[in-house]
């Protein structure tokens, strides 16, 4: 058996009937660029997340930076990223010369809330501004109502990425609502994504949402008026209109993954691996990764792939021991969990169209690998 690690083909089977012909009359428009269906889907995304706004960009890491540019921060300036994300977080605070300070995660894979706090209350009056970027990695809702209050309480700017958390929601309403902006991607693989890639950002500010939305078009409020240093960092509207029919079956794709997860769960009960936990305060998580952890990554990985079944990792090089930032020493004797799981974690197959016997089947040989080993 053939198990796939993701399944995107099968969402666009969902969304052809309906995609195909909207597409075809954006073709024959030959308004490529600023076409009416970005706006839609602006709109309807910022309407499913609760923001006032919602602006789409070029990719989640384009959010990112933009949404950095667009706080229009002065002076000394650091930004707080979890040691366990992609190099995405890191880069954009790189992009203008910022300082990292990388945090460890907890069991549930977010920032650490103690260690956030200890670093404010140690270093916060060193710099004129701080940025706090907590991610909801693998779709679990970061800690964010400890977050917002320190963030409130340091004086600290908040930039939610839920790039792996599209639909994901806890008390007080779905992540992207909480900080100055919501980043989204919208690569291929994500819970929302696109047919290659795209991004979008959430916000409840008129003044930020009009910044942003200049700094992506060439810093131009109108065209061939350029108030600022901008990017071209536009949307591509075809990319939009598959969106927005995607965004019509998330919340049915993200229950499949809560299944999944669940059922993993249940079958791997009594396995010598360590499985995800959902964080007490989630209200929804959007399972974007089901990641297990054994000290026999490499050889499950290995075993697994000569059966079918295809795995990913996520991530194996913390940000601090990338190749670019070696030299920075930003590592530190606080990460703890970071550099003891990095060899550890294995993403399973997940996505809304896992059948129960893929599933059991990916159980059974994992079962079957540690029963051959022992």
């Amino acid at each position: 058996m053939e198990v796939k690690f993701n399944d995107v083909a099968s969402q666009w089977e969902v969304i052809k009937k309906d995609c195909l012909p909207k597409i075809s009359s954006f073709l024959e428009s030959g308004k490529y660029i600023g076409h009416e269906s970005i706006e839609e889907f602006e709109n309807n995304f910022a309407n499913y997340i609760g923001s006032k706004y919602a602006i789409a960009v070029s990719n989640g890491t384009d959010a990112l930076k933009l949404s950095l540019d667009a706080l229009e921060l002065k002076g000394t300036t650091c930004v707080a990223i979890p040691a366990n994300t992609f190099i995405s977080n890191a880069f954009a605070a790189s992009y203008f010369g910022y300082d990292l300070k990388l945090l460890d995660c907890n069991d549930f894979y977010g920032m650490k809330i103690t260690d956030l706090h200890a670093w404010f209350a140690g270093r916060r009056e060193e710099y004129d501004n701080v940025v706090v970027v907590p991610v909801h990695l693998y779709g679990y809702p970061a800690q964010m109502e400890r977050i917002i209050s320190l963030c409130k309480l340091y004086d600290a700017h908040l930039i939610e990425d839920c790039s792996q958390a599209h639909g994901a929601m806890i008390r007080l309403g779905k992540v992207g609502n909480f900080g100055d902006f919501g980043v989204f991607s919208c690569y291929a693989g994500k819970n929302l994504g696109a047919a290659g890639e795209g991004g979008i950002v959430t916000t409840n500010d008129d003044e930020l949402n009009t910044k942003l939305k200049n700094l992506r078009d060439l810093g131009s409020p109108e065209k061939y008026i350029h108030s600022k240093l901008g990017w071209n960092n536009r949307p591509q509207a075809i990319q939009c209109i598959i969106l927005n029919e995607k965004l019509k079956y998330l919340d049915e794709w993200n229950s499949y993954r809560s299944y999944a997860a669940e059922k993993y769960n249940k079958l791997l009960k009594d396995a010598p691996v360590i499985t995800p936990t959902e964080p007490k305060w989630a209200v929804v998580s959007s399972f974007h990764l089901y990641v297990i952890r054994t000290e026999k990554r490499q050889e499950l990985q290995e075993f697994l792939s000569t059966k079918g079944i295809q795995t990913g990792i996520h991530y194996p090089v913390p940000i601090g021991e990338a190749e670019y930032y070696k030299a920075s020493n930003l590592v530190t004797k606080a990460h703890i969990n970071t550099p003891a799981w990095k060899d550890q974690l294995l993403s399973l197959p997940m996505h809304p169209f896992l059948e129960d016997e893929e599933i059991h089947y990916v159980c059974r040989n994992i079962k079957e690998f540690f029963d051959d080993s022992e």
